[in-house]
């Protein structure tokens, strides 16, 4: 999202559809075509130069060359030319909390302008109920903001026994919730119970691979054969290679950062050939891993924001979803230790991704809303991965994971019009996916910088500290500037409309 894009709206507002030269979306009554950029639909399919793509209602009516796809009558012509057009991208991990409407409003539009068209609450305690009355609501809304699917968590009470696990198995179901999620180790049985139960009800599960201690017993070992489909965080991946000597004999007391820190670095204890078995067998499984790298990298060393970010990290709309590093006293030692289980990590995904493995982007709220996914594409690319294969992950894969592959994650005649049109090629240098030009979410075209300036907006009248006020002015400055820095290399020209 380049700051000519600030400019680039009055042309679309004016030109394209005269009544939104001020709102931050233009919404199609009309048929909407977009047409001359080069289009990345996800299949695997060669990308399609000077392509089409024509849009009625919310759903992609026709996909392919320039030639192939005739305009409908009094159709919105977008001219795309010079530009790349992928599908919306997916955070599978996120935790908004709806109780507080207002700030989880804003992080999902900040996703939302950053690309971000499909979000997955990965269970958040304490704000089930309101967010899946947020999803209900956000559907088929056209709202910028991201579509929202809400994981409901296993709790040992409720998936006791037979009985009770399939009675809130067919609750949930009813409740229109579309995933079960196993947050901490519970007991044996429960694991089982809540399977079976799952399984049943056609409730997908899957598992929060992570403790507070290592230990022997293993939520993976456990999970796969009672039919768990994925697997967020990698922390639990490593105790299956360790000897269980070791984990039963940590250094420093629970708690304590030694402690922390060789939980977080078991990778160095463990049997490389045995992590390349555990690898390959979980992706001959078929289970996906959500390995969240960004977070995992600010172990191994602090966040630089891109061009120009880095000063907003404690700005009052970032402070509290930027997160600059662990809350640890890091000694050289530390940071040496974290940054060689880093590259053993990134070996076994790659040997898990090799293995035919699949990989899916999320952020657990690590650092800024929306600009982590880009983040999490560019460390998958330095573990190994072509762009065009970390790319797929945070689309076609992703969606594929969710259950949700029938309408979303690719560019395809009958799906849902959730796209982003992009300054760069992405399949050429995947941080090109920074490059947002516009945003479209059910055949509605948003953009970036109105968005942004409503953001800012929106900050504003909440706020009545003059200093907080100038400093949200100058996040949103910075932002823009910065965006602009993050690999353009020459103008292109604006997108140009025609009604």
């Amino acid at each position: 999202m380049a700051r000519r894009g600030r400019l680039n709206r009055c042309v679309l507002g004016t030109v394209v559809i005269a009544s939104c030269a001020i709102a931050t979306s233009c919404s199609q009554d009309r048929a909407l075509v977009i047409r001359g950029g080069t289009i990345i639909t996800g299949t695997g399919a060669s990308p399609i130069a000077n392509g089409r793509l024509v849009v009625e209602g919310d759903r992609l009516r026709c996909v392919g060359a320039n030639t192939e796809c005739p305009s409908p009558a009094g159709a919105s012509d977008i001219d795309a030319t010079g530009f790349w057009i992928v599908p919306g991208l997916v955070d599978a991990h996120i935790h908004p909390r709806f109780t507080n409407r207002d700030r989880a409003e804003r992080r999902q539009r900040l996703r939302f302008l950053l690309g971000v068209t499909l979000t997955r609450d990965g269970s958040t305690g304490g704000s089930f109920e309101a967010n899946v009355l947020e999803a209900r609501r956000a559907t088929g809304s056209g709202e910028p903001s991201p579509r929202l699917l809400v994981s409901a968590r296993v709790t040992p009470g409720e998936f006791a026994d037979r009985e009770r696990a399939a009675e809130t198995a067919r609750r949930l179901v009813e409740t229109g919730v579309p995933w079960l999620k196993v947050h901490e180790l519970p007991p044996d049985s429960v694991i089982v119970f809540a399977a079976e139960a799952a399984r049943d009800a056609g409730l997908p599960i899957y598992g929060h691979a992570w403790a507070d201690e290592p230990s022997v017993r293993s939520l993976i070992r456990l999970s796969l054969d009672a039919g768990f489909v994925g697997f967020s965080h990698m922390l639990a991946i490593p105790p299956l290679a360790v000897p269980a000597e070791v984990l039963r004999a940590p250094p420093g007391e629970p708690g304590s950062d030694t402690r922390r820190v060789w939980r977080r670095s078991l990778w160095l204890e463990a049997d490389p050939a045995v992590l390349d078995s555990v690898a390959r067998s979980l992706a001959e499984r078929g289970a996906w891993l959500e390995p969240l790298l960004a977070s995992e990298q600010l172990w191994a060393e602090p966040y630089r924001f891109p061009a120009g970010l880095y000063p907003v990290a404690e700005l009052p709309m970032v402070a509290d979803a930027a997160r600059q590093g662990p809350d640890i006293q890091f000694t050289d030692a530390h940071r040496e230790r974290m940054g060689r289980s880093v590259e053993r990590m990134r070996r076994f995904l790659k040997t898990f991704h090799d293995a035919g493995g699949v990989l899916i982007t999320g952020s657990d709220e690590a650092l800024a809303p929306g600009l982590v996914i880009h983040e999490e594409m560019r460390l998958l690319v330095e573990t190994g991965l072509t762009p065009a294969e970390a790319l797929a992950a945070a689309t076609t894969n992703a969606a594929t994971a969710l259950g949700v592959s029938d309408s979303l994650g690719t560019i395809e005649v009958g799906k849902l019009a959730d796209l982003v049109v992009l300054e760069g090629n992405p399949l050429e240098e995947i941080t090109n996916t920074q490059l947002i030009s516009r945003v479209v979410k059910g055949g509605v075209l948003y953009d970036p910088a109105s968005l942004l300036d409503s953001l800012h907006d929106d900050l504003t009248d909440r706020t009545t500290d003059g200093t907080r006020r100038m400093l949200i002015g100058l996040f949103a400055t910075l932002f823009v500037l910065g965006a602009a820095g993050l690999g353009v290399r020459r103008h292109r020209s604006s997108l140009r409309g025609k009604s």
